[in-house]
């Protein structure tokens, strides 16, 4: 992997069938060290059908990845924002995600992961067409995984 680098992808604009839209993108990862690396994205996204706004305007994505014991234990941190999507009301949020995994054999691999850390439940918001989004309550979740390799 090279030390990090960044992508910028440069603003957009488009107009379709009436529809002003225009953003920006970015995203840059940089290994800090031989064990621990960084992540992170933000979008700016900018769409209007009339007055009606169905997507969020700014997102943001930061991960911190550490890695100890010859990578035998991988200890993952991602936070997550997403802002008010005005057309549905769902209003903004910030959530936690933390990943713990042990390789205890070079066959066997334990990992605990805890979603949405940071409320009990928020609401979500996605476009499941173009003339409609679906709203969705997300809740707080841990679940575990073994994985067996042969």
């Amino acid at each position: 992997n090279p030390p990090g680098f960044i992508d910028l992808l440069a603003p957009a604009v488009n107009q379709r069938a009436g529809v002003d839209s225009g953003g920006f993108e970015s995203y840059v990862r940089c290994n800090m060290t031989d064990s621990w690396s960084l992540a992170g994205s933000y979008s700016l996204a900018m769409t209007q059908t009339g007055n009606l706004e169905r997507y969020p305007e700014n997102m943001a994505y930061l991960q911190s990845s550490h890695n100890f014991m010859c990578d035998r234990l991988q200890l993952d941190f991602i936070w997550r924002y997403n802002d008010i999507v005005r057309s549905t009301g769902v209003d903004a949020w910030n959530e936690l995600d933390v990943r713990i995994s042990h390789r205890v054999t070079d066959n066997c691999e334990l990992t605990l992961v805890g979603r949405n850390l940071l409320d009990s439940a928020h609401l979500e918001d996605a476009p499941i067409s173009t003339l409609r989004n679906q709203t969705t309550q997300v809740e707080r979740g841990v679940y575990g995984m073994i994985r067996l390799t042969y």
